[in-house]
């Protein structure tokens, strides 16, 4: 079974910049994942979740963006 999420936005920890991300997911395991769009066949399943952030791996669920960007303010 296959399984693309397309048209999605992640945060780069190398360059701390928002990229688009598209994802093709095959027999349970990610396959292959692209700025740009991945062709498919008629028998893949289909997720279009544009303006949503997504975190192949999700490697650490825990995070603080702000931050990552030197962005915490203090009251």
């Amino acid at each position: 079974m296959k399984t693309l999420i397309q048209n999605g936005i992640s945060f780069s920890i190398y360059d701390y910049k928002i990229h688009p991300i598209n994802l093709l997911i095959e027999d349970e395991i990610i396959s292959k994942v692209s700025e740009e769009l991945i062709k498919s066949s008629p028998e893949t399943h289909i997720y279009d979740v544009s303006g949503k952030l997504v975190l192949p791996g999700f490697i650490d669920g825990h995070t603080h963006l702000a931050q990552s960007f030197g962005h915490c303010r203090r009251n």
